[in-house]
């Protein structure tokens, strides 16, 4: 998340930092929880890997990772909903207002080529 000046200011670094998020989803959508679980375990020096990967494979069996970096309505609607009944948020923003889906929507198409 950003505001517009920044876009506006920086649209590259807008651009790559897309692209590599993109890049990271792909990775996880093509490799194993296994090889996942080696790679985040640093992040998670106390959790026993056998968790991380018992973790991983139910979110990708739930479907849950996100497969590219274009943020849909029904997608941010559930998000706004997860937050509201964690109290976590103040107010509901219409998603016309707030997500700019035009850097996601340029990378998915770049890399489709």
């Amino acid at each position: 998340m950003t505001n517009q000046s920044y876009i506006k200011q920086n649209p590259d670094i807008i651009r790559r930092f897309t692209r590599a998020v993109q890049k990271g989803q792909d990775w996880v959508a093509t490799h194993t929880p296994g090889e996942i679980a080696d790679v985040i375990a640093p992040q998670f020096p106390d959790t026993d890997r056998d968790i991380l990967v018992r973790v991983i494979q139910r979110y990708k069996e739930q479907d849950s990772y996100a497969k590219n970096t274009i943020i849909d309505e029904e997608e941010y609607n559930r998000l706004l909903t997860v937050m509201s009944q964690a109290g976590e948020l103040p107010a509901k923003i219409p998603y016309q207002k707030l997500v700019d889906t035009s850097f996601a929507k340029e990378v998915s198409t770049k890399q489709k080529q």
